[in-house]
């Protein structure tokens, strides 16, 4: 297979990069997940920001409501009234389709919800807040959160719990549900490609695709699971840093399998992460979620050379392959600027994020390519086996045909002794007689 050259793989890759951005401001258009009334339920768009802890400085804001991101390792504190109006006795829930990293909820001084650590993460998970029958008052809500990802409230659904409950087991079941599955997914992908590593010696593809899961079940967690398992500074450059070696190991993995070798690149990826590591492990903890951005964003610029290696190989991959790769490898780059956008964006975009998909996406992709890459080992298989019977075939026809003229001349051999036997038989009695 002939190398494209360099000036080919650099325009394949801008024009790659462009369709990726073309993509991910469809996605900024489109804005999916963004909450809609609910029939049967009161809307809440308007709420009250405390500007002090007793709440006697308010100002009026619409929801959806930002704090944007800083450079600051600060905490976010902040505190929002709300008028509950009274019910008609049915227990009721406030919903909010998307809480903050640790929401606290009181109604008249009685507390309703108790806030999870800051350290708590699931940035997808939607709330409930019981509110007992019949109550109504002033609830507030205090949110907190790291200054370095800011804060934001989306608008809020009041109404009978068995109105908010199809709303909120959809939402459920699309992010913390699916990252959960995903990671588990993932875990049992790691092993099944390292029992292929170990029974196929060789490929080391598999073994690039098992790390690769094993990295996308770390950074599924910051979607997956509320438990705080370090510092947020470190644990935003573990999970951050273990998405850009995950799609190291892809860019191996697929590489690998489909025999398209690019050893610049993959050494270039390579230092890159190594050195993105070291300057998130040294920086001050308030460029943390910085430090993420900008991993992801050199990810984008190395997803981009992979689809620039496979647009300028499709000859030798063919149509369906080429369609599959770029399509799943330009899809899952566009989420990841797109949750870029969602975390830098001075504007409130969409509750739900769709980073923890790209894991499924990739499983996926890699599934295909496994069990194609089988396939045509096992069509191999079939025509070699088809070979080696025609081989057979041949040799014992050979076998046939000289055993045959064996056999005849075996039998001609036979004849010409007996009738020399006889010959001497018939030239023994003449002698005797004549004597």
């Amino acid at each position: 297979m002939t190398h494209p050259p360099a000036q080919r793989l650099f325009q394949a890759g801008v024009i790659s990069g462009l369709v990726v951005l073309l993509i991910a401001a469809a996605l900024f258009l489109l804005r999916p997940g963004q909450p809609s009334p609910i029939p049967g339920t009161l809307s809440l768009t308007e709420v009250m920001l405390c500007h002090d802890a007793a709440c006697t400085q308010q100002k009026p804001i619409t929801l959806p409501w930002r704090i944007p991101m800083a450079l600051s390792d600060a905490v976010l504190d902040q505190t929002l009234q709300i008028d509950i109006p009274a019910g008609d006795g049915a227990a009721r829930v406030l919903y909010l389709p998307r809480s903050a990293p640790a929401t606290g909820a009181t109604l008249d001084g009685v507390a309703l919800r108790t806030p999870l650590p800051l350290g708590s993460r699931q940035w997808n998970r939607p709330l409930q807040i019981a509110i007992p029958e019949g109550a109504e008052g002033t609830m507030r809500l205090s949110l907190s959160g790291h200054g370095q990802e800011g804060l934001e409230l989306w608008p809020m659904s009041l109404g009978p719990a068995s109105a908010i409950a199809p709303a909120h087991r959809l939402r459920e079941t699309l992010t913390v549900t699916a990252a959960q599955a995903i990671a588990l997914l993932s875990l049992l992908l790691a092993v099944g490609n390292t029992v292929l590593y170990l029974v196929l010696p060789g490929r080391s593809a598999h073994l690039w695709l098992a790390l690769g899961n094993l990295l996308s079940v770390v950074f599924v967690l910051q979607f997956s699971t509320p438990l705080p398992w370090v510092g947020y500074p470190l644990w935003t450059v573990i999970w951050t840093s273990a998405t850009c070696a995950y799609a190291f190991t892809l860019l191996k993995f697929t590489l690998g399998i489909l025999d398209l070798p690019a050893p610049r690149i993959e050494t270039a990826f390579a230092v890159f992460i190594g050195a993105m590591l070291v300057v998130g492990l040294l920086a001050p903890a308030r460029f943390a979620l910085v430090y993420g951005i900008a991993v992801n964003a050199g990810s984008f610029v190395f997803g981009c050379a992979i689809l620039s290696i496979v647009w300028t190989n499709r000859a030798h991959l063919g149509r369906v392959a080429t369609a599959i790769l770029l399509a799943c490898f330009a899809a899952a780059l566009a989420l990841g600027v797109y949750e870029i956008l969602l975390v830098a964006a001075p504007i409130p975009i969409s509750p739900l994020t769709l980073f923890h998909l790209i894991p499924l996406l990739m499983a996926l992709l890699s599934a295909w390519l496994v069990t194609s890459h089988m396939v045509a080992a096992f069509a191999a298989l079939s025509n070699r086996a088809d070979t080696l019977e025609a081989v057979v075939a041949e040799r014992t026809r050979e076998l046939e045909d000289n055993f045959a003229r064996l056999a005849r001349a075996r039998r001609a051999e036979a004849i010409a002794d007996e009738r020399r036997r006889i010959m001497l038989d018939l030239h023994d009695g003449i002698g005797g007689h004549l004597v």
